[in-house]
């Protein structure tokens, strides 16, 4: 393995069990790609990845789009408390708010 990983990157290719040489040189191949913004038209590079916390689903964005998302989550999760299901996984995200739902990581 010609890569030095982080004690947290390590525990986590522990973790997942990713010890296959080849896989490993397939994702530092790819290391250095830039990820773009998910929003239609944009043309940005993703800065920020939104996960799903119920299943995983994940949206990269960039700034722009993640502020606009922010303020759009919010406002769907506070007016329509009885009725707000997640599109990938048909959770029921009634009661929650933007933190309880959606986790934001930094690509």
């Amino acid at each position: 393995m010609s890569a030095v990983l982080s004690p947290a990157e390590q525990q986590e290719v522990t973790r997942f069990g990713i010890h296959d040489d080849d896989v490993i040189a397939d994702m530092e191949a790819h290391l250095d790609d830039i990820v773009p913004c998910i929003a239609p038209s944009c043309t940005n590079e993703a800065r920020w990845q939104i996960i799903m916390i119920c299943c995983g689903a994940a949206f990269p964005m960039c700034g722009e789009h993640l502020t606009r998302h922010r303020v759009r989550a919010s406002f769907i999760l506070d007016t329509a408390r009885n009725r707000t299901f997640c599109k990938s996984c048909q959770a029921s995200l009634t009661g929650l708010d933007y933190d309880e739902v959606f986790r934001t990581v930094t690509l």
